[in-house]
């Protein structure tokens, strides 16, 4: 989930294992909360059992001159990479 100040701007389920790709991110600098578990339900738009959420510590800032576009990879496993992250709240997450 991206969120830019306190406002959602976009959430994707991505199953394990899996990947997707995203565009037309608006400029701005965003906030990557994300979580996992298992039994996802859609209905509700979370996990049901054994979540954990998290915030990575590091915004991502999408900077784009006109006619071009800011790619970022995000990996959500454990790799030695550059963007760490906190464990928090059910009540701190951002509403889905």
């Amino acid at each position: 989930m991206l969120v830019l100040g306190r406002s959602k701007a976009l959430s994707v389920y991505v199953r394990t294992h899996a990947s997707t790709t995203v565009g037309n991110i608006k400029d701005g600098t965003y906030t990557i909360y994300y979580t996992y578990g298992s039994r996802f339900s859609v209905c509700q738009g979370r996990f049901t059992s054994g979540a954990t959420y998290w915030r990575d510590d590091k915004p991502l800032t999408f900077i784009s001159p006109p006619g071009q576009f800011t790619a970022w990879t995000v990996t959500l496993y454990a790799v030695n990479g550059n963007a760490p992250s906190t464990q928090i709240s059910p009540g701190n997450f951002p509403a889905p």
